[in-house]
């Protein structure tokens, strides 16, 4: 080994040249680069190897657009910092299914209005059109209703916060470089007003042939109800037949008898008259659309020193009339 300042000999353990005294230095092997890597985060996977600095609240607010970034940030923020569930929105609430495919989930979109039926109807609905009760039925279409609008009403943004997520973490898995990234969130994230025009097209189509068919079975639930309420009504002639009997020994053979007009307002607007017949029974004539001039009787029997009622169907449709009835 040689001297670097004075070219002299120095030996292999020798701190200093022995010609000129200068400190000896040797070569020293260099520890290998080692390529930083930082530590996984909880974002990682929705920011990805390959963002390049690319921070979510940039790929959220590509995926959203400049107009809608000012209304979903903070919310996306909360949900993201406190794990916040719930905020309020409208257009989700009322026109949940059109709101849904705006966004592009269209699996929610499709699926949402077909869940909804089949619960209302299997589980809410069925079991009081199995009893026969169907203002029971209504109602709880009604409530279940009203109950999806506040449903969707606080979770559609968390439901949206989630679609967009799993949109981010997909593009982080795609390699893109962060400017290529940011491309397709926008694309991805572009609402399709197209489709949702043509979607409203075929949803008129369809709200036409529902109507077609929901507006006759509406009309049926009105007739039901009035002949369900009228028969309510003549109650108070049949508490005057048996009081009749009771007093007289005698069945009665006409309205007269029991003090009452055949024409009665007592009766309700679903009963043009109440009569009685030659064998003594009561005869209950109805009024309005599809009902109109149909009757019912009440035949009088006498079981067991008491005064029973047997309701038979006439000319009445027996869809109209009440399960005691048919």
């Amino acid at each position: 080994m040689f001297c670097n300042k004075c070219g002299a000999e120095v030996g292999s353990e020798s701190k200093f040249c022995s010609s000129c005294g200068t400190p000896t230095v040797f070569d020293v092997p260099q520890k290998p680069e080692v390529e930083y890597r930082p530590p996984v985060s909880e974002d990682s996977t929705i920011v990805g190897r390959h963002a390049d600095g690319l921070t979510l609240d940039e790929m959220y607010r590509a995926f959203l657009g400049p107009e809608k970034s000012a209304y979903y940030l903070p919310l996306f923020d909360q949900f993201d910092s406190t794990g916040g569930m719930t905020t309020w929105n409208w257009p989700a609430a009322f026109i949940t299914q059109l709101w849904m495919l705006y966004k592009g989930m269209f699996l929610w979109g499709f699926l949402w209005y077909p869940i909804l039926g089949g619960i209302a109807s299997f589980l809410i609905a069925l079991p009081f059109v199995a009893a026969g009760n169907e203002g029971a039925e209504a109602l709880s279409y009604l409530t279940y209703f009203f109950g999806s609008v506040i449903v969707m009403g606080l979770y559609s943004n968390k439901i949206y916060h989630g679609h967009v997520r799993k949109k981010i973490e997909k593009s982080g898995k795609l390699g893109f470089s962060a400017q290529e990234r940011k491309e397709w969130l926008i694309k991805k994230g572009a609402s399709n007003f197209v489709f949702v025009f043509v979607l409203i097209l075929v949803l008129i189509s369809i709200i036409g042939i529902l109507a077609a068919i929901a507006i006759p079975a509406y009309q049926d639930y009105i007739n039901r109800a009035k002949v369900s309420f009228g028969l309510t009504n003549v109650d108070f002639v049949k508490e005057r037949y048996l009081d009749y009997v009771v007093e007289t020994q005698t069945w009665p053979t006409g309205m007269q008898d029991l003090k009452t007009d055949r024409m009665s307002d007592q009766f309700g607007d679903g009963i043009a008259s109440v009569d009685i017949g030659d064998d003594s029974e009561i005869r209950i004539t109805f009024s309005g659309n599809q009902i109109g001039g149909k009757t019912v009787v009440l035949i009088p029997a006498v079981e067991n020193q008491t005064l029973v009622w047997d309701c038979q169907v006439e000319s009445l449709p027996a869809k109209f009339a009440p399960a005691t009835c048919r």
